[in-house]
């Protein structure tokens, strides 16, 4: 019972449906006046834009992700809905050996479409 419930905790329509939550949050902010802080909101949107678009699509197409991944996934979402207008939008995933980063940053890549390089 606890894995059925825990299953459709992390599942692809779960993460959509909290997607498209951040960007209404990141829509209901105030517009800023400085130009910088402008477009950094726009790109909050644009992300969160582009994984709810790679989610809905791509759905049938992406690897099953294991918990620790999908919880990145769920904390990015968090990041940027959480974001304070003029942050920097920067940080990292902290996964050990073996937790599947390359499968992970792949399909960030895949999903935000960026460029191929990881740097």
């Amino acid at each position: 019972m606890s894995s059925e419930i825990q299953k459709e905790d992390y599942s692809f329509e779960t993460l959509i449906e909290e997607i498209r939550a951040a960007i209404d949050v990141v829509n209901q902010s105030e517009i800023p006046d400085n130009a910088k802080i402008l477009s950094q909101k726009r790109l909050k949107v644009n992300f969160l834009t582009k994984l709810l678009t790679g989610l809905s699509e791509l759905q049938d197409e992406l690897p099953e992700l294991r918990l620790n991944q999908f919880r990145a996934f769920r904390d990015f979402v968090d990041f940027l809905k959480n974001l304070k207008d003029g942050d920097p939008i920067s940080g990292y995933f902290l996964n050990p050996t073996g937790a599947g980063k390359t499968v992970m940053y792949g399909l960030f890549i895949k999903l935000l479409d960026l460029d191929d390089t990881l740097v």
